[in-house]
């Protein structure tokens, strides 16, 4: 869900690697 959410604003690019982690 955070990847919904993320694409939105610009931190996208700090989530993406934070998801794919897992």
């Amino acid at each position: 869900m955070l990847l919904l959410v993320a694409p939105e604003q610009e931190p996208v690019q700090s989530t993406a690697p934070l998801f794919t982690e897992r």
